[in-house]
């Protein structure tokens, strides 16, 4: 999964958006929880199922009970539209959370 998942996330920061990876140890539950809490805006779930389609199912934190089926070009520009007037700041830290640090409260 993590290749496609890669292959992903390269297509779409090669159009200018910011993505993260989760490739946590975690269940797909605890990441989409995280996710929220971090206002991700647009989440991608990637498992069997959608291994290898074109399309994916798309979950819009702003419209929580809508469910998208899109394609990931479909995605970057419906994100284009909504932040083309705002600078791109490229990610400051690893694109996979597993390498990113950990700060325990």
């Amino acid at each position: 999964h993590i290749d496609f998942c890669r292959e992903l996330t390269y297509t779409l920061t090669k159009k200018y958006i910011r993505v993260d990876l989760d490739d946590r140890e975690e269940s797909v539950g605890k990441k989409i929880r995280d996710a929220e809490m971090e206002w991700i805006n647009y989440i991608v779930v990637i498992g069997d199922t959608e291994m290898g389609e074109s399309k994916f199912p798309i979950r819009d934190r702003l419209n929580p009970e809508e469910r998208k089926i899109m394609t990931i070009d479909e995605l970057a520009n419906e994100i284009t539209s909504k932040t083309g007037d705002k600078p791109y700041l490229p990610l400051n830290l690893p694109m996979l959370l597993s390498k990113r640090p950990q700060f325990s409260s």
